[in-house]
């Protein structure tokens, strides 16, 4: 007896060659969609199909459709049909979204004759495949649901029962997105109210500081939720936010558990010559009435005192750099409890300068005692002073801003004064005066 295939028109909608379309709207068309299809009934379809179809019996040439673009995965399935069974390797279940891409061989019963292969949403037409000749059939599975696929040619008694499933789970929702949240910091105590923004934030979403569990989440809306920070270690953490699907999100900045007392956070301005003044905002929290601050072991003094912000000013800072240095910033509260920003001001040396020279006169025979005030000064750069050609006789670094020098022997007259170090050199022209008599003395009366 000739076997024979239903007469199934093969329908492969336009709609399959536009996976970029499709796959964004995937997430969307989930949402809008609570029930997925059921496979229906093999005799059903064959019912709807008869009558809505009158083309003469006879095999139907196979459509292969151009492979999509960008599928959100791409799944190959191995189809053999058999008489009465089809094998799909791996089993024939996808995520909605997914490219598929199906090819169905005919084993060989002995007979020389083939099966079809009918898809229920995805493949409707009937497919006609006979041993040594496979077809190809491609789709993006963007129906969820339950779909019925069977042979379309009389191939036995075992005929009729020759179906199954194909099966297309549903996109999921969108797993969650943090962006930001705020406040940064918090006690270790826990308490603090964090506020979280993202996306896709879910009924029942949980909210873990590190690997402890935060108490007292509240959903404000899909792209905010609030929770109560639990006691922790002191020390950084992220922060975790977990649907009740179990899609999760890890923040990338992290959340800083502070000990009791003041914590500092930022230095503004963050660097500044070693000879000021610099005035200076510093943030954090837990800042009290009555606190102090260094930067790098130098005072700075302090004009305005709130809980998270004081403002000082500092006038001097170390003699001692080789090099621009970073420096710790340090607040110290009443109590003795302090906190320390690593690393916060950078000190800039920066080349010296000379803004005086006194007294601006000496005697020829040298030994005076000259301050000079600028900027720039370190014992560790080599520094040396000259008075015209003449080196000074010694020199004493006071401070960042400050030299002692003892003027040479020289001959009368007008000279330069000259600072020179590693880090540059600085001049003031005409600065210094020897002469050949010394300063009359007052005469004092007894």
């Amino acid at each position: 007896m000739e076997r024979q295939a239903y007469p199934f028109r093969i329908m492969t909608s336009l709609r399959r060659l536009f996976p970029l379309v499709l796959v964004a709207a995937f997430p969307a068309l989930a949402a809008a969609s609570s029930k997925t299809h059921q496979a229906t009934p093999v005799e059903v379809l064959l019912e709807r199909y008869h009558h809505a179809h009158h083309e003469p019996s006879g095999p139907v040439e196979s459509a292969i459709i151009a492979a999509p673009l960008d599928p959100l995965a791409a799944r190959a399935f191995a189809v053999t049909a058999r008489r009465f069974s089809y094998s799909f390797s791996p089993a024939p279940v996808v995520n909605q979204g997914d490219s598929v891409t199906m090819t169905i061989s005919a084993g060989d019963d002995g007979d020389g004759n083939g099966h079809g292969f009918f898809l229920e949403e995805y493949a409707e037409g009937s497919e006609v495949i006979t041993p040594g000749n496979p077809v190809t059939i491609q789709f993006i599975a963007d129906t969820p649901g339950s779909f019925t696929f069977f042979c379309t040619v009389v191939c036995g008694t075992g005929h009729t029962g020759m179906d199954g499933e194909f099966t297309v789970v549903a996109h999921a929702d969108p797993p969650p997105t943090i962006s930001s949240f705020t406040p940064a910091s918090g006690p270790d105590s826990g308490g603090t109210t964090v506020t979280i923004n993202g996306t896709n934030f879910r009924p029942g979403a949980v909210v873990d500081f590190g690997t402890t569990r935060a108490t007292g989440v509240t959903l404000v809306s899909a792209t905010q939720l609030t929770a109560a920070a639990p006691a922790h270690a002191a020390g950084p953490v992220t922060i975790k936010v977990t649907n009740s699907d179990g899609t999760s999100a890890t923040s990338a900045e992290q959340y800083n558990y502070i000990l009791p007392g003041p914590h500092v956070t930022s230095v503004a301005p963050s660097s500044g010559l070693t000879v000021g003044p610099i005035e200076l905002t510093i943030s954090g929290s837990g800042f009290e009435v009555g606190a102090t601050m260094t930067i790098g072991g130098m005072p700075v003094g302090l004009l305005v005192v709130a809980s998270t912000l004081a403002r000082g000013v500092i006038l001097l800072g170390p003699s001692n750099l080789s090099a621009d240095t970073l420096a710790d910033v340090t607040v110290t509260n009443p109590d003795g409890k302090s906190g320390t920003l690593v690393n916060g001001f950078t000190w800039l040396l920066g080349s010296p300068t000379i803004l005086s020279v006194a007294p601006a006169t000496g005697s020829i025979g040298g030994g005076t005692t000259v301050i000079i005030r600028g900027s720039g000064y370190s014992i560790a750069t080599g520094l040396a002073v000259a008075f015209g050609d003449v080196p000074a006789a010694s020199v004493t670094v006071l401070d960042a801003g400050t030299l002692s020098a003892v003027s040479p022997p020289h001959d009368a007259g007008v000279v330069d004064v000259r600072v020179t170090a590693a880090n540059g050199s600085a001049t003031r022209a005409g600065s210094f005066s020897f002469t050949a008599r010394s300063p009359r003395r007052r005469s004092v009366r007894h």
